[in-house]
Parts: C-alpha cells; sequence; structure tokens
C-alpha cells in the first residue's frame, strides 16, 4: 500500500468544509478544512496499491471561492484538471502529496 497526501490550502482560512470524493481502494467521500479549529484536519492520507490511477475531486465549493490550483509532487505522475476540480494520478511505488489551494475570488 501506498500513501496519497491530499492537504487542503484555503485562501484565506475558512472553517468552511470542503468535500472530496476518491477512488482509492473502495472509493469513498471525505471533507478537510483549514482553520485553527479541530473540528476537521486539513490532510487526510488515502492508502492505495502501487501502480494504479486514481481520482481525488473536489464536490464544489462555497460562493465567492474558486480551485485555484493543484499542485502535487514534482516528480509525480499526475494529470490535475482544474476545471473539472480533479487530480488523476497514476500512483507509483511511494508517498505523493497533493495540495488543492482554494481560494475566494477577492484573493487574486
Amino acid at each position: 500500500m501506498v500513501g496519497i497526501v491530499i492537504n487542503l490550502d484555503m485562501q484565506p482560512d475558512t472553517p468552511k468544509d470542503i468535500h472530496f470524493t476518491h477512488n482509492v481502494q473502495h472509493g469513498g467521500e471525505f471533507s478537510l478544512d483549514d482553520d485553527s479549529t479541530a473540528t476537521l484536519d486539513n490532510s487526510i492520507t488515502l492508502y492505495g496499491s502501487a501502480f494504479n490511477q486514481f481520482r481525488v475531486t473536489v464536490q464544489g465549493v462555497a460562493n465567492n471561492y474558486v480551485v485555484a490550483a493543484i499542485k502535487c509532487d514534482d516528480d509525480a505522475d499526475v494529470n490535475v484538471e482544474l476545471d473539472h476540480r480533479r487530480v488523476l494520478i497514476n500512483l507509483k511505488d511511494k508517498q505523493l502529496t497533493c495540495t488543492f489551494v482554494i481560494a475566494g475570488e477577492f484573493v487574486y
């Protein structure tokens, strides 16, 4: 099993819950937020089998927020589809980290 770390970077930090879906292992959903409270974490590690393709998708964002970027490890074999708010990951044999940057429209 190899880990896929998903980080959330809200700009500015906010307690808004961001919902994701994924197809790692048997698939599922999770939520993250990026603030100082301990309600939800701002990262999660999903474990999948090496040498498979996986998808992680933001299931929509609050009004006045957009998925501004999805950044993954430099040497990762990924396909970022920003218009679809998702990343397709061709998982190799080592841990991979991807950060979803969600920004208020007034930030940029």
